[in-house]
């Protein structure tokens, strides 16, 4: 047999796992340098900032997938066919609680500078939901349930979207960005594709960008209202998972 034409064997679940979290670590260590590098005082040096670290982002997400394709047919990483009627539900509700603790804030101004700013940020977001959702609930996430199976997988992917967004966020956002990342791994083991999960999450963020909520004070009532909101979605799902994994 000619060994040029050899497939090389995939790389272990293991493999895949390890040069995830290190690309991942590394993704974490760039952008706090670039915020040091490039620090942010206005919506000019802002973009400057945000669109560096959104080149390492783009970067990181390419190479998950493609490190994820190594091993794992296309089927398998994007979770395929989906279901489309619970996308749009679930997508619906995440959108809900996430704009319940910002919503009441007003927009920055509708001027044209600030046009771009909210184009480009919508742009960005779209990259963000690409990369997180290819590394958290694609990448990681895989081989974590191939070695120890969904619930780890859903439990460890979950702890580790909320540490790579520790000292990113604003304290206070943590639980809810905790009960998010798990509504997604849920939602993966729900039968949700990972293009319904980018697609979920650029709904989120991209919502956001485009309005571009002005800072307010930390309204406790609305982070409770969507964290239980959120908490009762999540509830939801691990039921639904359960009555998938009985019909199985």
């Amino acid at each position: 047999m000619n060994k040029l034409s050899e497939r090389p064997s995939p790389p272990s679940a293991l493999r895949v796992l390890t040069l995830a979290l290190a690309a991942w670590a590394l993704y974490v260590a760039l952008r706090t340098y670039l915020k040091q590098l490039l620090p942010a005082h206005d919506w000019p040096s802002y973009l400057e900032q945000d669109l560096a670290i959104t080149v390492g982002r783009l970067s990181l997400g390419l190479f998950c997938l493609w490190l994820a394709r190594l091993r794992y047919d296309a089927a398998t990483l994007w979770n395929l066919p989906g279901r489309l009627g619970l996308a749009w539900l679930l997508g619906a509700v995440l959108v809900l609680a996430h704009v319940i603790t910002w919503a009441s804030y007003l927009p920055q101004a509708w001027t044209l500078d600030l046009a771009w700013v909210r184009v480009i940020e919508v742009a960005i977001a779209l990259v963000v939901a690409f990369n997180e959702e290819v590394g958290y609930r694609g990448t990681i996430f895989e081989p974590l349930r191939e070695l120890k199976g969904k619930w780890v997988a859903v439990a460890v992917s979950t702890l580790l979207f909320v540490l790579m967004h520790f000292g990113y966020q604003d304290w206070h956002t943590l639980p809810k960005i905790a009960l998010i990342g798990l509504a997604f791994g849920l939602a993966r083991l729900a039968g949700l594709s990972l293009g319904q999960l980018i697609a979920m999450h650029f709904a989120i963020d991209g919502i956001e960008a485009f309005y571009l909520p002005q800072a307010g004070a930390w309204d406790w009532v609305k982070e409770v209202a969507a964290g239980l909101l959120l908490a009762a979605t999540c509830f939801s799902l691990w039921r639904l998972t359960q009555a998938r994994s009985r019909l199985e």
